[in-house]
């Protein structure tokens, strides 16, 4: 492991994230993995956030590593400082250089850099003047056809322009489409963006963009039949622009689909990122040398992401260009960065090295941390669950934060469909789905000697030291379960598991690592077991005889049985537990499952028939929009069909909206729903701060619970909203909760809690809750009165279980 070392001074580098647009919630994942991978003692970092008003505010980094910034929009006030005039310039000037990491408007069409540079502040990436000739898609694409680079056709719309009908109309005729697409004319290269296949569709995702005031232009398009690809270019100490192996985007454009917001930042089966491309090499060098020459074209610096089309015809096109590309955990700036042999603290560093390296700024150099005495962790991650995208990331993530660690030293170890381990090289952790990951370990040899002929010639030109090539190329190591178990027990080496559902939870990894006298995290074998299966926690809850304490009635049904009912016979079966239950709606989940697998709200007998025939054809997810209420996909585990599924009244709650970063809540019900972490050392039970769930949905879907960028989550919940005495309420009762249940070591009880009488009804238990970059988990432990980093809260984790 590697750390920044400065002769005089740390390098006091700001972090500017947030924005206006709707892509705030990326920069927030951004800039969470600046300070992860860049914070050192050699480089103190800063954060300063701009709200959707763009008003400026200094916050703590903690706060980076909250979901959304609607998680403390509502109490920027409190916990920020505000800055504006004189004070936000002062305070500027006090720092060496900003990294912005804000996308779309403000932070990427040039009026932040603008500001910037009247002030004369250092800043990482391009000029205003480069922002704006890149950021204005028609502009961008009329800039490409005058210096003789191809580009699509396209029609510009503006805002309350009386012939945006008949422009559209005209364009469908010439060029004679079936197929196009329309988005923002200044944005990111995903959000808002549409197929449509007819000039009325168009008219009608021309609207729905303009509803967004911050977009006052929007583009048709020719949809591009071709493979799609984006390419990261770097610029090396002297100035020069150097490709890095472009990723080819393999997808279905079946049903109106294409690269959207979802599958470019949240884990979906449905694509695929291909490094190195499936084009021949002459093509990948051609995208290269293209990039480079629009690299010099557009004057820029640092860095930038191109995104493209490999045309029928053999023709390359450059259709969207990021000038400040996303910088999650597993983006493509790290993931060609480390096919290249560059670690994310390392490509991160290179970039501000050179940026400080233009003002005359002392320049950070790596060297290697010498952390004696390590113990091993071996972070298993993947599956073959519902929930096994969810464990990728809690497992990369784990495995990232602990990289940093005085005490331990991870490895990164991929659990496959047919239960094999495979030893990962760094690369490999960070593809974003386990299918991805799996494939790429099938066929690591000829992938590995395809690379070598691109990487060698990067390296040379990036003019990369041995420190700046740490993750080289390696293939993975294939392992069976008793050859992983026989190695860890050699070392002696501590496994985390960071798998969600199956055998990774429900007891039988555990088992199996009881038996091998080997230290594991969360619970034990019966513990594990009994979470798993939410009818027998719901059993195990009654029984503690609490008052305040309850779980909801449950119905056990099997797919099967309903094979051959008829309407009627759904209606009656309905019928008769709303009658028992006095609700209107219920819930259906697999009776053992992960957490939000399988979860979908039932409004009628005919939407139980639904499920019940998707889960018996085997279905792999649930389609958006399938049940009233749904909004995204719901996915399902394999072998479905055979599972058992629990019924249980849906549970109505207070309806909680964030709106001009005020939390309005309309009082219905009294219910809310919370989820508690939980730690246990020695027999002794915490609850942590609740955290108050906001969903945009019926049920919170895999994205709100685990993905940045989605989802709502307070933490903790306001005193108008649960009153202190209520909080401390429900703390003692998780910690029952966890007690009864037999937890160890660390748990997430998902429950709701009236506000007005204090009553808990639980949801379930999770004996391996997610610990994805921005899990709520985190967010608690922040909430701590002594805050514990995510870092921290892991090493404790681990630690607690070594002692006892």
């Amino acid at each position: 492991m590697s750390h920044l070392t400065s002769s005089l001074h740390p390098l006091k580098l700001a972090l500017i994230c947030g924005g206006p647009s709707l892509e705030r919630g990326i920069s927030l994942n951004s800039a969470r993995s600046l300070l992860d991978h860049l914070s050192s003692k050699s480089i103190e970092i800063s954060v300063f956030y701009v709200n959707q008003s763009k008003e400026w505010y200094s916050i703590s980094p903690f706060h980076l590593y909250s979901n959304t910034p609607a998680d403390f929009d509502f109490k920027l006030k409190d916990i920020g400082n505000f800055l504006e005039g004189e004070n936000l310039v002062k305070a500027l000037k006090e720092i060496d250089i900003v990294f912005p990491a804000i996308h779309g408007a403000f932070g990427e069409d040039g009026e932040l850099q603008a500001f910037l540079e009247k002030h004369q502040i250092p800043f990482v990436g391009p000029s205003s003047q480069m922002c704006q000739r890149m950021f204005h898609k028609h502009n961008a694409a009329l800039f490409l056809k005058k210096n003789g680079f191809s580009s699509l056709p396209s029609c510009l719309l503006k805002k309350k322009d009386s012939e945006n009908l008949k422009k559209i109309q005209d364009f469908f005729e010439e060029h004679q489409l079936t197929r196009a697409v329309v988005k923002p004319v200044a944005g990111g290269s995903s959000i808002g963006v549409s197929s449509v296949s007819s000039p009325n569709d168009a008219v009608q995702q021309m609207h729905s963009i303009f509803e967004n005031p911050l977009n006052t232009e929007a583009l048709l398009e020719p949809f591009c039949k071709g493979r799609e690809f984006t390419v990261v270019v770097l610029q090396n100490s002297k100035g020069e622009a150097v490709s890095l192996i472009p990723n080819e985007i393999q997808i279905s454009y079946e049903n109106g689909q294409f690269f959207d917001y979802r599958r470019k930042y949240l884990p979906t089966s449905n694509t695929k990122w291909l490094c190195p491309p499936s084009f021949g090499d002459e093509v990948v060098k051609d995208i290269q040398k293209k990039a480079e020459a629009l690299f010099t074209l557009f004057g820029l610096r640092d860095f930038v992401r191109m995104d493209g089309w490999l045309l029928e015809d053999g023709n390359i096109i450059f259709t969207d260009f990021n000038p400040i590309s996303g910088m999650e955990q597993n983006s493509f700036l790290f993931l060609q960065a480390a096919y290249v042999g560059m670690k994310h603290q390392e490509v991160l560093t290179y970039i501000v090295s050179n940026a400080c390296k233009r003002y005359g700024l002392e320049i950070p150099v790596l060297e290697e941390d010498v952390f004696l005495n390590r113990s091993p962790v071996w972070v298993v991650f993947g599956g073959n669950t519902a929930e096994r995208q969810v464990s990728v990331m809690s497992g990369t993530n784990v495995w990232l934060k602990l990289m940093k660690s005085e005490f331990y030293q991870p490895q990164p170890f991929f659990l496959d469909p047919k239960g094999h381990i495979w030893h990962l090289p760094y690369v490999y952790c960070l593809h974003h789905t386990a299918e991805e990951i799996y494939e790429n370990c099938l066929t690591s040899h000829a992938m590995t000697v395809r690379l070598q002929r691109f990487v060698m010639p990067i390296q040379q030109r990036l003019d990369l030291n041995r420190q700046e090539i740490s993750s080289q190329q390696h293939v993975p190591e294939k392992w069976t379960f008793s050859k992983f178990l026989e190695e860890a027990s050699r070392l002696n080496a501590f496994i985390f598991l960071a798998l969600h559902g199956g055998p990774g939870e429900d007891g039988t990894y555990q088992e199996a690592l009881s038996d091998a006298k080997l230290l594991y995290n969360g619970s034990g074998p019966e513990a594990s077991q009994l979470c798993m299966d939410k009818f027998l926690t719901g059993i195990a809850v009654e029984k503690m005889g609490e008052r305040f304490i309850k779980s909801l009635p449950k119905k056990i049904i099997k797919p099967q049985h309903f094979e051959r009912f008829t309407p009627r016979e759904y209606e009656t079966f309905w019928q008769g537990l709303l009658d028992q239950w006095g609700v209107s709606s219920l819930i259906i989940k697999p009776k053992d499952d992960g957490c939000s697998a399988g979860v979908v709200r039932l409004e009628a007998p005919d939407e139980l028939e639904k499920y019940l025939v998707l889960v018996g054809k085997g279905a792999s997810c649930i389609p958006q929009e399938t049940f009233s209420g749904q909004m995204t996909i719901v996915e399902l585990n394999p072998g479905a069909a055979q599972s058992d599924y629990i019924l249980e009244p849906f549970i109505a709650t207070d309806t909680l909206i964030l709106k001009d970063n005020c939390v309005l809540h309309t009082p219905l019900t009294g219910w809310l729903e919370v989820t508690v972490g939980v730690l246990e050392r020695g027999g002794v039970y915490h609850a942590m701060n609740p955290s108050l769930t906001v969903s945009e949905s019926h049920v919170l879907n895999v994205e709100e619970k685990f993905q940045g960028g989605t989802g709502v989550n307070i933490t903790p919940p306001p005193e108008f909203l649960i009153s202190s005495t209520f909080l401390a309420q429900i703390k003692q009762n998780v910690e029952k909760i966890a007690e009864t249940l037999g937890i160890q070591n660390y748990a997430r009880v998902d429950c709701f809690v009236n506000r007005e009488t204090g009553q808990l009804i639980v949801i379930e238990a999770n004996s391996l809750p997610a610990l994805t970059p921005s899990t709520v988990f985190y967010h608690q432990g922040l909430a701590e009165p002594t805050p514990w980093s995510p870092r921290m809260l892991l090493e404790h984790l681990i630690h607690s279980k070594q002692e006892n």
